[in-house]
């Protein structure tokens, strides 16, 4: 009986030993740490009263029934203490002067010039940098120039013989009114011009006897020298006369 009585003193004992106490200090540090940050922000995590604050709340006695929240609440404070250090020292980190930020980018590239149109090639019977081609065809004009250009007011050429006896075609004014008054009229009846292969030799009328050459100009452009006289030609009277060619008086 003795022996029971001593079991159950002894397993008293040990069950007051064991069982955990609640920690007052707990809640002191909790409602401390509450009145720092509503005083002072953000400020107070990093503040010197705050760090007593989390080491009070590490150092708790582990049979205390608050050590858990203590636990929770010194890993909390210390994290955002840790927070704020790390932004205010970015944030106090020198930034560079304006001359060495990065460069702005190059400008664009110029868009390429347009290549140049051609100059055109002045025609082969127009001197480069002449006088634009006279309304009047001009002593040494290529006979298909002269198509292409008088064509309109000209009939076609004809076979005809020069006084020098050489092959010529024929070109004589038509008689549209408005040829006759441009290329004709009182001064130049049956107007007439004669090619050869060397282009426009001359011209002939009904009141004038074959011209050379020389004797058609453009203002501006020197005439060809004239060409050497040819032999003279000889006809019996009432013999029919060369195509173009009349006897001076």
């Amino acid at each position: 009986m003795r022996v029971l009585l001593l079991l159950c003193v002894l397993e008293a004992l040990l069950l007051s030993g064991c069982r955990k106490k609640s920690s007052p200090e707990f809640y002191k540090l909790e409602s401390q740490q509450s009145v720092l940050i509503s005083r002072d922000g953000e400020d107070a995590y990093v503040s010197e009263e705050m760090a007593g604050v989390i080491s009070a709340l590490q150092a708790l006695p582990e049979d205390a029934l608050e050590k858990p929240r203590a636990t929770e609440l010194a890993a909390k404070l210390s994290a955002e203490q840790a927070r704020i250090l790390a932004e205010r020292a970015s944030a106090a980190k020198p930034r560079p002067p304006p001359d060495q930020a990065a460069p702005p980018p190059p400008p664009p590239p110029p868009p390429a010039p347009e290549p140049a149109a051609a100059a055109e090639e002045p025609p082969a019977d127009q001197p480069d940098g002449g006088p634009p081609p006279p309304a009047q065809p001009w002593s040494g004009m290529a006979e298909k120039v002269f198509q292409e250009r008088f064509g309109k007011c000209f009939a076609a050429g004809v076979k005809a013989t020069l006084p020098d006896g050489k092959p010529a075609t024929k070109y004589a004014l038509g008689p549209s009114a408005d040829c006759q008054k441009q290329y004709g009229g009182p001064n130049e009846p049956g107007l007439s011009y004669l090619f050869t292969d060397k282009g426009l030799w001359g011209k002939s009328n009904e009141t004038t006897t074959v011209v050379d050459a020389g004797r058609i100009t453009i203002p501006g452009v020197p005439p060809p020298p004239p060409p050497p006289p040819g032999p003279e030609i000889l006809s019996q009277p009432g013999a029919p006369q060369p195509e173009g060619y009349e006897k001076s008086p």
